[in-house]
């Protein structure tokens, strides 16, 4: 019988933090025999992998373990995972993470009753023992995406973020738009999230944070992304989603503008306020390759209505694309 939930969970080196992890799914009030629960050893150097094989011996019915001979880093682990997800519906759960006990029951009941494709929740942020609700969703409840002007609206006023992890998806609607994670790099999750906001009809944002986040120094946002270089992945991942889309037939010719501001905004707005607020080095010679590509691949970026727009607010950062037009 098929489970009702696909929980894919990509470990490295999360011995300290996946017996809470596992604890969280062990007392779902769905009931852990509703979940499909696939961790995918990613090349750990510790004793992660012998935790989860013990799991796996103890809920051989709800978990599934995967080893992979060599780090894929987390898009390559969460591809893994999707490809052997079985589940009715599919979310994500980072190993050093955890869960409410009732998350699972009340995503999948209002999937259910709303007849969603995805659903995205908040989160609450845990560092060093301070948790912090992190919400971004300008709109709550059901958002019914019925024709083409309701869709530019969502997609140019971000609805839902790029995150993966706060998000429940039919597995269905996944394997018809057929998106999977870049790999390889750091801030992969747009090339998942993103090109799933042009074919959703059904989205529910929730109010209720249930997902814990943990914050800390060896996490993939302390230590990963912080190496020389890391930071140019951004604007690679958002640069490879951008061409993902305008080869999907028909978005280009529907969506121009949006999708144009959206890459201009992620691929090299986005990426000069990390390495602003985040003190972040972006070397010159991507700086330049990215005022470059920009004005290769949206030469008209100057007549993007929103870009373009008194309210838009990362003006200074729009101005560094071409100064000597200033």
């Amino acid at each position: 019988m098929m489970k009702k939930v696909s929980i894919i969970i990509p470990c490295y080196n999360a011995e300290e933090y996946l017996s809470q992890c596992m604890e969280s799914l062990i007392r779902q009030s769905i009931g852990f025999e509703n979940l499909d629960v696939i961790c995918v050893d990613d090349a750990s150097t510790d004793s992660t992998g012998s935790l989860l094989d013990a799991m796996a011996v103890q809920y051989p019915d709800s978990v599934r373990v995967f080893h992979l001979p060599e780090n894929r880093k987390q898009g390559g682990a969460r591809n893994v995972g999707l490809a052997h997800a079985q589940g009715e519906y599919v979310a994500f759960l980072d190993a050093d993470d955890w869960v409410d006990v009732s998350i699972y029951e009340k995503l999948y009941g209002i999937a259910k009753q709303y007849g969603t494709e995805i659903i995205q929740y908040p989160m609450t942020k845990y560092y060093e023992g301070v948790m912090q609700v992190e919400d971004p969703a300008q709109i709550k409840g059901l958002i019914v995406l019925e024709d083409q002007e309701m869709r530019k609206l969502f997609l140019a006023g971000q609805a839902l973020t790029c995150g993966s992890q706060t998000k429940f998806y039919k597995r269905e609607f996944l394997e018809q738009v057929q998106v999977r994670f870049m790999e390889g790099h750091a801030y992969e999750e747009p090339s998942f999230v993103y090109p799933l906001l042009f074919y959703a009809r059904r989205v529910y944002c929730t109010e209720e944070p249930l997902y814990y986040y943990r914050m800390h120094e060896a996490s993939t946002m302390h230590q990963y992304v912080r190496q020389p270089g890391k930071l140019y992945d951004h604007a690679l991942v958002q640069l490879s989603v951008f061409r993902d889309i305008k080869s999907r037939a028909g978005l280009w010719d529907s969506y121009r503008e949006e999708i144009e501001y959206y890459f201009v905004f992620t691929y090299f707005i986005e990426t000069l306020y990390f390495a602003e607020s985040c003190e972040l080095k972006l070397e010159e010679e991507h700086f330049q390759e990215m005022q470059r590509m920009v004005r290769e691949e949206t030469p008209e970026y100057r007549s993007n209505k929103y870009l373009g727009s008194p309210t838009f607010e990362y003006r200074k950062y729009l101005e560094l694309l071409d100064p000597v037009n200033r």
